[in-house]
């Protein structure tokens, strides 16, 4: 093996190097999904009537206008942000990267 393959691999695999990536990779994670959770329930909260004994009452409304624009949840979630000029093409484009 190439030394400077084996010393790149060695570096990354020191025991506090792979620690602190795994960390900083669990916390990312962490934030990315909570993100997507935020973006989907928010929505879903703007569109509740009220509450029941099962839990919110979700408006109609939410499968017309959200739900029927893409299968995903979240992209129709997204999708309809953009329909009301709170993201652009730009803010989902970084979405999207990450």
């Amino acid at each position: 093996m190439d030394e400077k393959i084996r010393a790149s691999w060695e570096r990354t695999l020191h025991p506090e190097t792979l620690k602190t990536n795994i960390i900083t990779a669990s916390i990312f994670s962490m934030a990315f999904e909570m993100l997507k959770s935020s973006i989907v329930e928010k929505i879903e909260d703007f569109f509740t009537n009220g509450f029941e004994q099962n839990g919110p009452l979700v408006s109609p409304e939410y499968k017309e206008k959200v739900l029927s624009l893409n299968k995903s949840p979240l992209y129709a979630s997204l999708k309809w942000l953009q329909g009301m000029d709170a993201i652009n093409a730009e803010d989902m484009g970084k979405f999207e990267h990450n």
